[in-house]
């Protein structure tokens, strides 16, 4: 029978947000540990992961703007959207510009243009400065950011491109959160010299960047979080010619994002990892810029229904995958004509690299 309490007491918990969890943790010693356990830890974040639980988090590289989030379902589907402040220690400040490299497990990862990173986990109002990388501050840095399983361990990479006369020079560094550290990692095996301007995407346990060679053609690395070794992705059979593309997350799927003639926007979805051949276009948007002025749109999320969360330039979008129709939705709390700001998609997490 204690048993079976046990169990009962231990699924209500795992439904309750992180707040009220961080509460119930000081009812007792064996509740405490419950609760902090990694295992429990890892299991409440799978549940607050589902779509109608999930949160869109806004920011702006501003310090005097708040930052803001709102529960997804809320956002994409109702018609009045209150957008909640959020309270956070972070000290920002002395940053020009900030922007989200990504977010795992329930942990946001930020970079500076000063060549800052840190963590930040919103729903527990924790966050770290991570150990200078001892670079110095390069606009042209590309970061990404991932969880190793095997390691149990956060990694942060950090790709830099240097123009070098006629090619490019390329030096990677990872940050380990089990180490506390950088250190430069072997990029002679991987798919030759690349540019690479965007954050990656991480995707069945790799982070993958959209880059081109000196001779302009786009290529799709990924870099494996656990091995830390590098490869070339195969690309869709495009049958036009491509002038911008852009990585994204499909329902846990790779997915890459297409500008073509001017006009139009696809999406093409790996739905089988690793096998070329299984790249699909999912979604064609022929008429896009009549809509946007923006050459290419973000992917933010994609529910289980269809419809697509985008962001272009200082607006979100909904995709009706029903339809095809693109609703606008009311800029944010704060948000002026222009101001352009970054959106990420997270799910509540008692999960943080201390």
């Amino acid at each position: 029978m204690a048993a079976l309490l046990d169990k009962i007491i231990k699924q209500i918990l795992l439904n309750l947000p992180v707040k009220s969890l961080l509460r119930f943790s000081t009812v007792s010693s064996p509740w405490y540990q419950m609760i902090h356990a990694a295992e429990f830890a890892h299991e409440h974040h799978k549940m607050q992961s589902n779509d109608t639980r999930l949160n869109v988090f806004y920011g702006f590289d501003e310090p005097h703007i708040p930052w803001s989030s709102c529960p997804l379902a809320h956002l994409m589907y109702d018609e009045e959207i209150n957008v909640r402040p959020i309270t956070s220690d972070l000290r920002i400040t002395s940053y020009d510009s900030i922007h989200v490299v990504g977010s795992c497990n329930g942990v946001i990862c930020f970079a500076t243009i000063l060549g800052d990173v840190f963590l930040w986990n919103p729903a527990m109002r924790l966050y770290k400065v991570l150990a200078s990388s001892g670079d110095k501050p390069l606009e042209d840095a590309a970061y990404g950011f991932g969880y190793d399983e095997e390691g149990e361990e956060y990694k942060v990479v950090k790709h830099m491109s240097t123009v070098m006369e006629s090619d490019y020079g390329t030096l990677t560094k990872v940050y380990s959160s089990r180490t506390k550290s950088w250190r430069s990692i072997d990029y002679e095996d991987g798919p030759g010299e690349v540019y690479i301007e965007e954050s990656g995407v991480f995707v069945n346990g790799a982070i993958h960047w959209i880059g081109f060679r000196i001779n302009h053609t786009f290529v799709v690395i990924s870099l494996n979080v656990v091995t830390e070794t590098y490869e070339e992705m195969s690309q869709p059979d495009y049958g036009e010619v491509v002038e911008c593309v852009r990585l994204g997350v499909w329902r846990g799927c790779l997915c890459i994002i297409t500008s073509c003639n001017e006009t139009e926007v696809n999406f093409w979805v790996m739905k089988e990892y690793g096998v070329g051949e299984s790249w699909t276009k999912l979604v064609h948007i022929p008429n896009f810029h009549g809509l946007s002025q923006i050459v290419i749109p973000t992917l933010c999320f994609v529910m289980e229904n269809g419809d697509v969360l985008l962001k272009c330039g200082a607006s979100l979008v909904v995709y009706s995958s029903d339809d095809g129709s693109m609703r606008y939705l009311p800029r944010v709390s704060g948000q002026r004509e222009m101001d352009e700001f970054v959106v990420t998609v997270y799910g509540e997490s008692l999960l943080f690299p201390y």
